[in-house]
């Protein structure tokens, strides 16, 4: 079983560019490691992204809810 993927290879699974998935890399919002001059990350680190992103997302889709009266 693959333990590691490449920069393309999770930018693939998220639908995203490869300076997206860099950008990730850059702000430490996705861990990775350098292995000369590629990044690779970790099957744990691209789990943790995973689940701090989609509880991320569900905190921001709370927020935009907005209540509308229409008297």
């Amino acid at each position: 079983m693959k333990e590691f993927f490449s920069v393309q290879e999770v930018a693939k699974l998220l639908n995203v560019s490869h300076s997206g998935v860099l950008y990730h890399i850059k702000t430490e919002k996705l861990k990775a490691t350098k292995v000369g001059k590629i990044y690779i990350i970790s099957k744990e680190h691209f789990g943790e992204f995973l689940k701090k992103h989609r509880e991320s997302k569900k905190r921001t889709e709370k927020t935009i809810q907005t209540k509308l009266d229409f008297d």
